[in-house]
């Protein structure tokens, strides 16, 4: 509240102009400025008609759109009075010709205005009298009929309005009979009802409390209220809430929710956030399951969430961060929550990782401990890293070792870097993480730790045309559980004898790569002068392995055949194939890049830049120490980004050119060529296609917004509004379409054949302005091969100025064409009205109905 400060600025402004001015005097309109050293910059005045100041009688009154100006504070009306006699100052507004008022005293300050009918204040008593004032205080608007100024600044007034509409009517308010506004702090109101459109509404209460102040309090949240008769949860209250504000930067939500079915949860939320230094939120929810209607079968599920980031410039070389997200149940599919987000969801990924970094005279490098959990809902295993350790050294030259800086010698073109990777891991079914059983956990336990040593070099070979990369690998593997395979001739079958022990394996590879890049310009002719620049960089390697390895032959059948078996085969660390490679790696990558001038610019000729083609790459190998599949099948991708600001295209494939059994479909050692079977075929291939349709506007506000979001990322703040509905774009149509083609063989139960399993859907999501409030949204998701839809909504938005509604209907599983009695769709329906300002959230009204036939 900011009406002292006006007032007094006006009185010192009176003073200035009497000081000034030696005989009454009229200014046509007067414009000046005027500096006191009781100001710290001058005040600016100026009134359309004239500027009167009565000397006699000490009154100065500044006539017709009366403006002062000091620093960021400007105050406008048709007349303004100070009276410097009795120490007042007088503002008020004119009448026109038609009996309507105009130029009604308007204060600004610090972005914050102030807008009444008749202000007076009394200097000496320091209490004023004001009619009809609208202030803006942050999102909140407050309207009075008549207010008084009390010497503390308090304000006291009668007949009031609390609203956060910016309409003069607003569209709704608070009916404040009578109150007290503490500036800075708190409104305190007597007997207060809520009017919506002017119709009061059974919302009272025989007092009211509203925070005046950008320091968080804390309070009650309203709950939501759901019923559905078809469903097994009842009636029900869900999240009753209480907000707690700890300090500057932390906060935490309690919420609540119950159903007349015994179902029941409880949940804190914690949110933390301080600049430079961390963000996070912590979330633990408990929720106890029934049947229907107070059933006795109980199940309780308790779930953990828990994100912590760590600003980078918060420590030089620590830093901590987790990522939990833990159910108890190990299923997604049961919760309290009428709208399950996570119902596709297959696993729950958890992890806490702590990294420093080191450094020495001579080296550096970092030192990670890491802990996760991954649950997978449809297998019903839980794969733990308890912890794992991983230290890296970061790549040298073999330069440190000398004890001189002079001269350079042959070896410092030598790098070499070092890690090691200490691991206990656990894969195990989430049954025996129980009281009863929790003592085979150790059955399930891998753990070993791994060396590697690299060294490497970068020699440029025909005049630099090239860049040859030689390098040598050390892996050293120890492990802690191994199993021997022997053949039981009695038994006619293999035995495993499993062992805890230290045991060790070792590979060794030499490898060199030569790579380069060729490029390649075209230019046609025209007056665009558009010209194609394209990028060929192939690269060949050869990586030479020796057999080292500990691999055994053994008996497999009773015929006498053999096969090679690692004892590491289960082990933590697992030593690669059998027998020595001898492995030419060969790979091609292309890339196409258009500019053309632009037809728009004929002043500057800027020239537009467009890359056509991303990624254009083919690879593999041939071993020519293998018995058998010497060569490699080949991997084929092909990518672009935004082409033509709309599609981005992004597809793989793999080739083998080996032939195959027509049959069961297993891939044979021979040639396709030499079986008449051309020249092979593709074993797997996949196509995505991306698109975004809208009009030049929706574009324009589109790249607005990603501006807005990577600026607000980069200042560590919320990258986007949550809400995201965007009535600046008109319309917009986003189309994925996705197929996928694998070639397998597959058993069906009795024997192996030769299948193809194909995925072809397409996704269609936008929304559309059907009229200046109003929007309709939609995403649909198609089967083309089953021609059922998974996934469907629908949703239509209202914008009521200060208000927002929505209604929203979603479906998962697919459609049917059967009867009634045999629908098997998933689906719901919400209603959403509520307020949009931040400050009145909780005052909504959501209602969700779910289908009596559920999946």
């Amino acid at each position: 509240m900011h009406l002292n400060k006006y007032i007094r600025l006006v009185f010192n402004l009176s003073l200035l102009i009497i000081i000034n001015t030696t005989s009454f005097k009229i200014y046509a309109q007067e414009q000046a400025s005027v500096q006191s050293s009781g100001l710290n910059a001058p005040v600016f005045y100026e009134a359309k008609d004239s500027i009167v100041a009565d000397i006699p009688n000490q009154i100065v009154r500044l006539y017709g759109d009366a403006k002062v100006n000091y620093e960021d504070i400007e105050l406008l009306s048709e007349l303004i009075e100070i009276d410097i006699q009795k120490n007042e100052v007088t503002a008020t507004y004119g009448i026109d010709s038609l009996g309507n008022p105009f130029g009604k005293p308007l204060f600004t300050a610090g972005g914050e205005q102030s807008e009444c009918d008749y202000i007076k204040y009394n200097f000496d008593t320091k209490k004023g009298f004001v009619k009809e004032v609208r202030m803006q205080q942050g999102e909140g608007y407050i309207h009075m009929a008549e207010s008084k100024v009390q010497p503390n600044e308090e304000i006291h007034f009668r007949d009031g309005k609390f609203t956060t509409c910016s309409n003069e009517k607003p569209h709704y308010h608070f009916k404040l009979t009578r109150a007290i506004v503490v500036p800075d702090k708190r409104i305190i109101t007597g007997p207060v009802y809520m009017q919506i459109l002017r119709v009061p509404l059974p919302l009272a209460a025989p007092f009211g409390f509203f925070p005046n102040s950008e320091t968080k309090k804390a309070g009650i949240i309203i709950p939501d209220f759901s019923f559905n008769s078809y469903d097994s949860y009842g009636f029900g209250i869900t999240d009753l809430g209480y907000y707690i504000p700890l300090g500057e930067y932390w906060e935490t939500y309690f919420y609540g929710t119950v159903f007349t079915s015994g179902r029941w949860g409880i949940r804190n939320e914690t949110n933390y956030y301080q600049k430079y230094k961390y963000r996070g939120n912590f979330g633990l929810k408990f929720e106890q399951l029934r049947g229907k209607f107070y059933a006795q079968n109980i199940s309780n599920k308790l779930t953990l969430k828990w994100t912590h980031n760590q600003d980078a410039k918060s420590h030089p070389s620590i830093k901590f961060s987790t990522n939990i997200n833990y159910v108890s149940d190990n299923s997604s599919k049961t919760t309290l929550d009428l709208i399950n987000e996570d119902y596709f969801n297959n696993t729950f990924n958890s992890s806490i990782n702590l990294t420093k970094g080191w450094n020495t005279n001579r080296f550096n490098g970092a030192m990670t401990l890491k802990s996760s959990l991954q649950q997978n809902t449809q297998s019903g295993n839980y794969t733990i890293q308890l912890p794992s350790y991983n230290l890296t050294v970061n790549r040298f030259d073999l330069g440190v070792l000398r004890g001189s800086a002079i001269g350079k010698k042959w070896y410092e073109n030598i790098t070499v870097n070092y890690s090691l990777n200490a691991e206990n891991s656990i894969l195990a079914p989430d049954s025996i993480f129980t009281a009863d059983e929790f003592n085979q956990i150790g059955d399930y336990a891998a753990n070993g730790i791994k060396h590697n040593v690299g060294l490497q070099s970068n020699l440029n070979v025909l005049k630099g045309r090239f860049t040859l990369t030689p390098a040598l690998t050390y892996n050293e593997l120890w492990n802690f559980q191994s199993e021997d395979l022997t053949w039981n001739e009695d038994l006619q079958k293999i035995d495993t004898t499993s062992s805890n022990g230290f045991r060790s394996s070792r590979n060794v590879a030499l490898s060199g790569r030569v790579s380069s890049n060729f490029y390649g310009y075209y230019q046609l002719v025209g007056p665009s002068e558009t010209r194609f620049r394209h990028v060929a960089s192939p690269n060949v390697s050869f990586t030479l392995s020796p057999d080292i390895g500990l691999f055994e032959e053994i008996q497999i059948d009773s015929t006498g055949k053999t096969q090679f078996y690692s004892p590491f085969y289960k082990s933590k660390y697992r030593e690669g194939s059998a027998g020595a490679s001898g492995r030419i790696n060969f790979d091609v990558n292309n890339t196409l890049e258009m500019k053309r001038k632009n037809k728009k610019d004929t002043l500057n000729n800027e020239v537009k830049s467009l890359k056509l083609i991303d990624a254009l790459s083919v690879n593999g190998n041939y071993d020519f120490l293998k018995d058998s599949f010497n060569l490699s099948d080949f991997n084929l991708s092909f990518r672009t980004s935004r082409f033509f600001n709309i599609f981005s295209f992004q597809s793989n494939a793999t080739f083998t050119p080996y032939s195959w059994n027509n049959e069961t479909g297993a891939k044979l050692s021979t040639y396709a060529w030499n079986d008449g079977n051309g020249l092979g075929r593709f074993s797997k291939a996949s196509s995505v296609i991306n698109a975004n349709f809208t009009n030049a506007k929706g574009r324009a506000e589109q790249e607005e917004n990603d501006t807005k979001t990577r600026e607000n990322a980069n200042n560590n703040k919320i990258a986007t509004s949550n809400r995201l509905i965007d009535f600046e774009i008109p319309w917009q149509l986003n189309i994925a379409y996705n197929i996928s083609y694998t070639r397998a063989s597959i058993s069906n139960n009795l024997e192996y054949v030769d299948s193809a399993v194909i995925v072809h859907t397409a996704q269609f999501n936008g929304d559309i302005n059907i009229a200046e409030k109003w929007k309709v949204g939609y995403m649909v998701d198609f089967d083309l091969i089953t021609k059922k839809v998974p996934q469907f909504r629908v949703e239509i938005w209202r914008d009521l100025h200060c208000w927002e509604t929505s209604l929203k209907f979603q479906q998962f599983g697919p459609f049917t064409n059967s009867e009634v009695t045999d629908f098997k769709a998933n689906w719901s329906v919400q209603l959403h009205i509520g307020i949009k300002a931040d400050m009145f959230q909780a005052i909504k009204y959501d209602q969700t109905i779910k289908n009596p036939f559920p999946l």
